[in-house]
This record gives C-alpha cells, structure tokens and sequence, in this order.
C-alpha cells in the first residue's frame, strides 16, 4: 500500500511543519533505513519506539502514520533529485542520508542509510579508554600511515572515521582533506581552534584525480571513503607511505580479512610483493566493528578487534610474508591487552 498522498517524484517546494498540530516527524522516529518505491510503498529497517529503542538490522515496518505527510515531503525531494543522480547524500530536518537508487524489475526503489548524527565523540562509542588513548597518540605531528575500519554494512564504520578525524583536528590542528564518493557527512569547515577540513566529492569514480586535487591543500590528515576497488586501494596506501595519516573503511568480517581484500585490490595493479611491502610499511592499524546491543541496555556498543603494528617487526614480517592468516594471535594479544586497561601494543 502506497503511503503517500501523491503518487510519483514531483517538484516540490519544502516548508517547516514543526509547528504542525499533531504532526509526527521523521527525525522524532529511531530507524537506520528507509526503503521506497517511486510510486510510494514504503518501509523502515531498524524501527523501534520514538523514546529511542531499536535495533541495528531488526524487523521491517511501516511508517507511524502520524510521520506520512512529513514522509510524503521526503520521499517527493529523494525521487526529485535521484532523476539524475544514482547516489548522493541528502540532508532532511537535521538528518543526513547516504541514498541509493535500486532498479527493481518492478520499479525504482530508493535505499535511504541514516547517518548517526550530531557525530558523537569516541567515548560516547563506547571504544576502551586505552584504545582512544593509542588512537589519539596514532594522530601525533610526526605519525603517518594507514589506518583501516572495517565491518559489515551498517556496523558504524564510517562514523567512527569520520568522528577519530575530527578529535585529531580539534586536538591537533592542521588541515584535513575528505574524499568521499559521495560525501556522508558535514565534515567541511572549521573544527578546534586551528582544524579544518576540506570535504571533495569524487566525480564519476576517479579517486586519482580527486586525490591530486586535494594535495593541493597540502593536508595533514586524509579521509578516504570506502575501499571499493583498486582505485581508492591504491591511493590510500600511497599516501599512507608519502607522510599522511590516512583513515579510511573497508567491508570486511575481520581485521585479517580486511588486510587480505585490500592486499587483493592494491594488486591489481601492482605485484603482489611489492603490495605486501608497502602495506607491511604503511599501516598504522585495523580496527574491525560490529554493532551489538547488550541485556539492559539502550541503543548499541561496538564489539571491536583490532591490530596496531607499532614497532613489531614481527607483525610487519607477517604482512610482508603474505602471513595475514598468523596475525590472529596478536589481535587477540593486543585485545587482551585493552581488556588489561593497557594499550594494545604493550
């Protein structure tokens, strides 16, 4: 059944119905996804109660039918602006969604991910204080590397990124460059006293261009959005060894499982050796994130696994060697270390 009052994208002009009597927003309502069609069947993923209980990847339902006509709003601007795009950001009444277009047999559907925001900091993540406290030290003026996290869609990935890269800017200062296909969040602008960040787009795939383009700002720090391909795996690793800190995401089921697919990625257009030497050379860490909800508690914490080379030639070796498979006894080493309340490189 179509919720929507008018069938179909039309041109629509917006106005602020927060003084509506009675009417129920989009924003009042918790949820990660919003799926519609163009003719308007609609539902959300991760849906729960408006005091905020929910679930990362629970039930689908319908939407409340207090929220239909703020709704009708949303899904007239999504469908206006997916006529000529086929993924973009959006922003709506507060919220920011990553939006793509779905070509269904039956028709064109839209995928709307909700984007955790205003960003939280890193305690409110709930990351272990010995392990924001490595990460900070991972951002210091003399470091550079590669610094990967990964996870399943939805698992929080991108928000973790993107809020580690704004602590560096507020603590640290210097200039920031997010290149991101399309752009997830409002990075741009001024963070901290002396932080900045530059936010570009990539046009039709070309992270070459895109990342030439943003060293012409001479950054400190460089957001790289999702490891996709060979493209954006090659320029992360690239920059990781030329002096930058270099934070980026990868689909993956674990730390070891994400070195492999990037491994993989940056071999297509390199040799296996050397991509292995340059990984082995320029990582600074992995941290893999899946999304758990704990008995009593609202909302979710992130299960976390990481791995942090540091000085161990060991672990190095292993990357170079092509051991990727030996490195779960130091992830778990280095877990077991945090657990300890140490950091977990020792």
């Amino acid at each position: 059944m179509s919720v929507l009052s008018t069938a179909g994208p039309t041109d629509v002009d917006f106005h602020d119905n927060s003084d509506d009597e009675g009417g129920l927003r989009l924003s009042d309502i918790e949820f990660t996804d919003i799926f519609f069609s163009e003719t308007g069947h609609c539902t959300l993923r991760g849906a729960g109660n408006i005091d905020g209980n929910s679930t990362a990847s629970g039930p689908l339902s319908s939407i409340p039918e207090g929220a239909i006509e703020d709704f009708d709003q949303f899904h007239r601007a999504i469908c206006q602006r997916g006529r000529n795009e086929d993924e973009f950001s959006y922003q709506y009444d507060g919220m920011y969604f990553r939006v793509s277009k779905i070509k269904d047999v039956n028709g064109i559907w839209y995928t709307c991910r909700r984007a955790m925001w205003p960003l939280p900091r890193l305690y409110d993540l709930q990351y272990p204080k010995t392990l924001i406290q490595h990460l900070g030290l991972l951002g210091g003026p003399r470091s550079s590397g590669l610094l990967i996290f990964a996870g399943k869609t939805g698992q929080g990935k991108t928000t973790s990124a993107c809020s580690l890269l704004l602590e560096y800017l507020r603590h640290y200062g210097d200039i920031a460059v997010a290149i991101e296909d399309p752009p997830e969040l409002p990075l741009s602008g001024e963070h901290g006293p002396f932080g900045r960040c530059f936010q570009t787009p990539v046009a039709n795939g070309d992270f070459a261009s895109a990342m030439k383009y943003a060293m012409r700002h001479v950054p400190r720090y460089i957001l790289l959005g999702e490891v996709r391909g060979k493209a954006e795996a090659s320029e992360a690793i690239k920059a990781a060894v030329n002096g930058h800190l270099v934070l980026t995401t990868i689909h993956a089921g674990s730390p070891t499982e994400a070195l492999s697919s990037l491994l993989k990625y940056v071999a297509a257009s390199e040799s296996v050796d050397l991509a292995r030497s340059i990984l082995a050379e320029g990582l600074a860490g992995v941290i893999h994130q899946e999304l758990i909800t704990r008995k009593g508690q609202k909302g979710f914490a992130p299960r976390l696994s990481y791995l942090f080379p540091g000085d161990d030639a060991g672990i190095r070796s292993k990357i170079r060697n092509g051991k990727i498979e030996q490195l779960g006894t130091d992830i778990e080493r280095q877990k077991a270390n945090v657990l300890a309340h140490k950091s977990p490189i020792g």
